[in-house]
C-alpha cells in the first residue's frame, strides 16, 4: 500500500488587545505557516503460511518560511563586568527539514491446548506471538542545524534552525533500534454453571 498526504497549517498565536489590528504588520508578523508532505509505503508478506513479514517505508517532508539564528553577543553591565548573552533572531526564508524511517518486523503466533476431562474448567488455550523487528532512521537533517561558540563554557552549541516552529525540531542524528517481544494470553474455557 501507498499513501501521499499534504497538509498546509497556518497557525497565529497572539493575546487580544483593543488596540491591536488583527491584520497589522505586527501581527501578520507573528504568523507560522508551512507545508508537510507524507508518503507512507507498507508491504506484509506471509512467509511459510505462519510468518508475517512486514516492511514499512515513511517519508515526511515539512517546509517552513520562518526560522531561527542564534548569535553570541558579549554586552558589558554597568560596573565593567563582561557577560555573554545569546542572541535568537526570527528570519523569513525556505526551511525544508525531511524524515524518513524504514522498519521491519517478523512475527507470528503458537497455539496450544489442553483439555481437561473432569471439574468446571474444560480447557486451557494458550497464545504465544514472538516478534522482531529493526528500525532505521537516518540523520538527513544536517543542513538545517547551525552552531555558535559559548565562549563562558568554551564549548560549541548546535541548534536547529526550526527550534519552537510549525513542526518541531527534526533529528540530527542516525538511530537505529532492534526490539524484540513475546507475547503470551491464557485463557480458558469454563462450563455453563446452568
Amino acid at each position: 500500500s501507498m499513501q501521499y498526504t499534504l497538509d498546509m497549517t497556518n497557525s497565529l498565536s497572539m493575546t487580544y488587545d483593543s488596540t491591536t489590528n488583527f491584520l497589522s504588520k505586527q501581527t501578520l508578523e507573528q504568523l507560522r505557516y508551512g507545508v508537510r508532505h507524507s508518503i507512507p509505503i507498507k508491504s506484509t508478506i506471509k512467509i511459510l503460511k505462519h510468518i508475517t513479514w512486514t516492511n514499512t517505508i515513511n517519508f515526511t517532508e515539512c517546509w517552513q518560511f520562518v526560522g531561527v539564528h542564534r548569535n553570541w553577543h558579549e554586552e558589558i553591565d554597568s560596573t565593567g563586568r563582561h557577560y555573554g548573552v545569546v542572541v535568537r533572531d526570527t528570519t523569513r526564508g525556505f526551511f525544508a527539514s525531511h524524515d524518513l524511517t524504514y522498519n521491519t518486523d517478523l512475527s507470528t503466533r503458537l497455539y496450544g491446548m489442553y483439555i481437561l476431562k473432569k471439574g468446571p474448567v474444560i480447557a486451557f488455550r494458550h497464545e504465544f506471538a514472538p516478534s522482531i523487528s529493526f528500525n532505521y532512521k537516518p540523520g538527513i537533517n544536517k543542513a538545517i542545524y547551525g552552531t555558535y561558540y559559548d565562549q563562558i563554557n568554551h564549548n560549541e552549541v548546535r541548534y536547529s534552525l526550526l527550534e519552537g516552529m510549525l513542526y518541531g525540531v527534526p533529528a540530527y542524528k542516525t538511530s537505529a533500534c532492534i526490539n524484540f517481544a513475546l507475547s503470551n494470553k491464557l485463557e480458558m474455557k469454563v462450563k455453563d454453571k446452568k
